[in-house]
């Protein structure tokens, strides 16, 4: 029997270990389709003598030439593209170098026969095979796996380094504490400074070291996923149309997941850094200068590698013809099967999720605190209010919601004025949403202003954001004034809810596209709240102080008129009216 149909008579675990022998230097489909020919050269010889190899290299490419005619009779275009696109790979790289291709080849065919010899050698033992490391291995592979064993060795003893550093974090805080307490500062400036230059120097090694590492990781990323992943899709493809079948994945997976697993534990590493540079920083901290650029690094490594972990195993087949490829049309299902090469233990475990039914009977029906509704009442209409009048401003995160007054009080207290949230009112049975904000009165203190709730029957009219925008409130002068600047924490009014609201110049372009002009003038509804006049009673020359003086003015004239010719003094005032107090009513 033929080497190449005794391989594929081989054990899955052999298979994959026969693909890896092979890559785009040599294609598998031209050992497949030429298979007796190229066992019977004699491509050792060739390997060392240019002129005999030069006669191979052209016996192969006339044997190329006729399995091409054979495919031609059968009308199998996919082969026929195959065989030219090899040729041509094959002259425009081995014609001038014809040896290279025979020691290629050589290698190749002494591998099969090793690996045939390893096979017999397991299956008479019992059919115990050796381990997977006792195996053919591609010299490739092995610095694969020298890269990885690397990498790993650099993590540990960076975490080694790593404790040295949070040792001397650690002594530099106690030495700081105790020499600040005895009030000792001269030995405080010395001490520091020594603990100071120690860490410096462990730290920028230990920097240098965590970029030397990265660089090595991305190396290694570079190989499994433009070489090894590369070579796997390629021999799937050729299993799609006929060539030995490839499934396995495990070496893979193994190789990706110890890389993904020392990237994991050198990004702890780069958070430790940052919980040093928390406790105490100092001036040229090359903490601060490096350690945003290694976590950017870190961070852009796993994600590649977690986007080429994920593949197709299993490509879509005929339902009745498994090894065939589907044809994938309008319409017509198909099956496949994926998979993620990263295998964390701690992860693998199956959500299980049993649902409970619970009737509408079984909540608790008793009311809420001071209120005449239960809670799920009030929680059932606060859900409908949202998917109703507000759910785009929930979806964007701009309503605070389920948030007491305490709470809405002691985050606000510290805002500046015009700070605003969004709250659903829990006094309203049909649900409701409320703002509040933050304002100074005249004497400088912090108050906290809610408007009354508004409800479904109010938001059908108006749009929420519209309401928030054009709100204002009138003051003692009869201005109005929008107290709402910036939503929580620091959002400007416009710009979160500006794209909620039609613009002026929009209403005015449906107003002229209508083909005449607008016979009423437009008007805008606005919602305004009338302030009291506690809040400027104090205020100098008010138009109530005005009136209290004038008042009393008028009873001491009484009294002097009433005193006559009897000698005292009489009580006057110099009073000046400011503009705002002569426009005011007397």
């Amino acid at each position: 029997m033929a080497q190449w149909n005794q391989l594929q008579q081989l054990d899955t675990r052999y298979l994959e270990q026969l693909h890896q022998l092979y890559s785009d230097s040599f294609p598998m489909e031209l050992r497949q389709f030429l298979a007796p020919w190229i066992e019977s050269q004699d491509w050792a010889y060739a390997a060392n003598k240019e002129s005999h190899a030069t006669l191979v290299f052209h016996n192969l490419l006339g044997e190329i030439d006729q399995q091409y005619s054979r495919f031609l009779q059968e009308s199998n275009v996919l082969y026929q593209h195959n065989l030219r696109r090899i040729k041509q790979f094959l002259q425009s790289r081995y014609l001038e170098k014809p040896m290279e291709i025979a020691r290629i080849v050589a290698r190749c065919l002494w591998e099969e026969s090793r690996l045939l010899q390893t096979a017999a050698t397991a299956a008479q033992q019992g059919g115990q095979a050796t381990h997977p490391t006792a195996a053919v291995v591609t010299e490739k592979q092995q610095m694969l796996e020298q890269h990885l064993q690397d990498v790993r060795k650099r993590v540990q003893d960076l975490e080694q380094k790593m404790k040295v550093v949070e040792n001397l974090q650690d002594d530099f805080d106690f030495n700081y504490k105790t020499l600040k307490s005895q009030g000792d500062m001269q030995d405080l400036n010395g001490n520091n400074q020594s603990v100071t230059r120690q860490k410096m120097q462990h730290l920028g090694q230990l920097l240098s070291e965590l970029a030397g590492l990265l660089s090595a990781m991305e190396y290694v990323q570079k190989m499994l996923a433009d070489e090894e992943l590369a070579d796997w899709k390629r021999r799937q493809q050729i299993a799609c149309i006929g060539g030995p079948p490839n499934i396995c994945l495990d070496r893979l997976e193994n190789w990706i997941t110890s890389l993904a697993e020392s990237q994991l534990q050198t990004r702890q590493q780069i958070k430790k850094l940052e919980e040093l540079q928390q406790k105490v920083s100092y001036k040229g901290d090359p903490i601060v200068q490096h350690r945003p650029m290694l976590e950017e690094r870190i961070v852009e490594l796993f994600r590649n590698l977690m986007k080429s972990a994920f593949v197709v195993e299993r490509q879509p087949c005929m339902p009745m013809h498994p090894d065939r490829p589907l044809v994938i049309k309008t319409g017509v299902q198909f099956t496949t099967k994926v998979r993620l090469l990263v295998k964390f233990p701690e992860l693998n475990y199956q959500l299980k999720i049993k649902l409970c039914p619970q009737p509408l009977c079984s909540l608790p029906q008793e009311n809420m605190a001071g209120k005449g509704f239960s809670f799920w009442v009030w929680l059932d209409n606060i859900i409908d209010l949202v998917k109703k009048y507000i759910l785009a401003l929930w979806n964007e995160g701009y309503i605070m919601g389920f948030i007491s007054k305490e709470r809405e009080r002691a985050i606000l207290s510290t805002k500046p004025p015009g700070t605003f949230l969004l709250r659903f009112s829990e006094s309203s049975k049909e649900g409701g949403i409320t703002f509040t904000w933050v304002e100074k009165d005249i004497s400088g203190k912090t108050q906290i202003q809610s408007v009354e709730p508004y409800t479904k029957q109010q938001l059908n009219s108006m749009s929420f954001a519209e309401i928030i925008m054009g709100y204002k409130i009138m003051d003692a002068t009869n201005i109005l004034v929008s107290p709402l600047v910036y939503l929580y924490p620091d959002i400007p009014k416009e710009e979160a809810f500006g794209k909620y609201c039609r613009s002026e110049s929009q209403e005015h372009s449906e107003a002229t596209d209508s083909g005449s002009a607008a016979p009423y003038l437009k008007t805008k509804f606005i919602c305004v709240t009338p302030t009291s006049f506690s809040n400027t009673i104090d205020l100098p020359m008010s138009p109530r102080t005005l009136d209290s003086l004038m008042q009393f003015g008028n009873s001491s004239e009484g009294a002097e008129a009433n005193a006559g010719g009897q000698g005292q003094d009489s009580l006057t005032f110099d009073m000046e009216l400011t503009p705002e107090c002569a426009s005011s009513p007397m």
